[in-house]
């Protein structure tokens, strides 16, 4: 009983520790949204935890058409190296 026990806390400290290693940074994010096509995007991390992120994406104005153009935002879950959207405007 006490093996098993010592066993589930530690197949649990290592998950937490993959995690926190794993969390991706703002860098990432901004590379992931390249790498999306999104380059036009003003991008900042608004939740900082252990073990995930949450990150925001705002589309810039156009500068040739600022009234033509419609404001975009979008929210996204940074978690082992990964980013998961969640919802956007």
């Amino acid at each position: 009983m006490q093996i098993q026990l010592k066993r589930k806390w530690l197949i649990t400290i290592i998950i937490i520790l993959g995690l926190a290693v794993t969390n991706p940074t703002e860098s990432d994010f901004k590379n992931y949204l390249q790498a999306k096509g999104f380059s036009n995007r003003s991008v900042g991390r608004t939740g900082y935890f252990l073990i995930f992120s949450i990150y925001e994406a705002n589309s810039l104005p156009s500068i040739i058409f600022p009234e033509a153009s419609t404001s975009i935002h979008q929210t996204y879950i940074g978690i082992f190296k990964n980013f998961i959207y969640i919802h956007g405007k």
